[in-house]
């Protein structure tokens, strides 16, 4: 067996306890350079996916506009918003799974589990919140129009687009109340 060049890395460790090589070899480890990545794309990719969900979701409520489908057949949804969802919807799963590789490759493992239930909660109240945001400004639009083309329309036609909505599974408390609105001014 022949001996290692003079100035190779082993002959400087040569005499050393495990434990003191480890400690002076230089820069990060490559482990820790993954798990470091896994969990900075884990976050920046929450982020995005939480923006991209309460932009899609509140554009795809905002964008219902009643009475242009009735007088106009316009569309009921903004093909934009519905791409905004998936994709913010596609980019919080891929974090999670990112977040999940953080946590099993990390030591320790408080800041990654930390990282993994914040990619699973904040893309659910970026959506609920703007839902919840975003049905208010349905409502209010959806009544002014209301009472400025109050007598040239039949309130069942504006029920009709109302119940579509429903049937996508957006809550409307106050459809009976629009469409009696409607029939009072007839």
């Amino acid at each position: 067996l022949s001996e290692p060049p003079a100035d190779s890395s082993l002959s400087m460790h040569q005499g050393r306890s495990p434990a003191e090589v480890e400690l002076s070899s230089p820069g990060p480890s490559v482990k820790a350079a993954r798990r470091s990545r896994a969990m900075s794309a884990s976050i920046i990719l929450t982020v995005i996916g939480c923006c991209l969900l309460g932009w899609g979701v509140y554009a795809l409520l905002t964008s219902i506009r009643v009475f242009a489908i009735v007088f106009d057949g316009a569309t009921l949804v903004s093909w934009k918003a519905v791409v905004a969802v998936i994709a913010g919807a596609l980019l919080a799963f891929v974090a999670v799974v990112m977040a999940i590789v953080a946590v099993v490759r990390s030591r320790p493992k408080t800041l990654a589990a930390i990282v993994l239930l914040c990619g699973v909660v904040l893309p659910a109240i970026a959506a609920g919140s703007s839902g919840y945001v975003g049905v208010e400004a349905l409502r209010r639009n959806t009544f002014i129009e209301a009472r400025h083309y109050a007598g040239d329309v039949r309130p069942e036609s504006v029920d009709a687009v109302l119940a579509k909505v429903e049937s996508m599974g957006i809550p409307l408390s106050w459809r009976h109340d629009l469409v009696e609105l409607l029939r009072q001014s007839r």
